[in-house]
């Protein structure tokens, strides 16, 4: 049902839904994922949308790169997944986001590979969007007519790499100097 009326509300706008991707993605990632921005239809090269994650604390931090892809289909195939995979650089992760399923072949090629690409199918959407909905006691028209405006402010051209040094998402990373320490010396 869910799934459904999802598919219904992103009909003839499906690019929309990629701002909603983002939102799931960032949830079952977890604490230190924070969503970035989606990026325009014509320029997005295979990534959809860009997220950040930060692991560790303090000086102990180290930002990684997620690059999102977003597809209302049925069945996602390895050629799907191929172009997400391409644009994935050292140490960046990739999330695909479907209202439908992962195919076996696509599943097994990512194992295979070892692509770093965690797989978020339509029951697992639907599964976040029902808890959404429910913390937040809004109706699932309110809840993806909000995410589309979401979608709609968020809208960039933007290289991937930038979300590491945007200040919106914390502490922008740079070296520190090395801190002296009266024993060792």
């Amino acid at each position: 049902m869910l799934l459904t009326e999802t598919r219904r509300h992103f009909t003839g706008r499906a690019h929309a839904f990629e701002g909603l991707a983002a939102l799931i993605a960032e949830r079952v990632i977890g604490t230190g994922c924070k969503r970035g921005w989606v990026t325009k239809r014509s320029a997005d090269g295979g990534v959809d949308f860009v997220c950040r994650l930060d692991v560790g604390s303090e000086f102990s931090r180290v930002p990684i790169v997620v690059l999102g892809q977003a597809k209302i289909e049925p069945t996602i195939r390895g050629s799907d997944l191929a172009r997400l995979v391409a644009r994935l650089q050292r140490g960046w992760i990739g999330v695909f986001v479907t209202t439908g399923i992962f195919s076996r072949a696509a599943q097994e090629e990512l194992v295979e590979d070892k692509y770093p690409v965690l797989l978020i199918n339509g029951k697992r959407l639907a599964r976040e969007l029902r808890l959404l909905l429910n913390e937040e006691g809004i109706s699932l028209g309110e809840f993806l007519e909000r995410e589309q405006r979401w979608y709609e402010s968020r809208l960039q051209t933007l290289d991937p790499a930038r979300i590491l040094h945007d200040a919106a998402f914390g502490t922008p990373v740079t070296p520190k100097a090395a801190v002296s320490d009266p024993e060792n010396q």
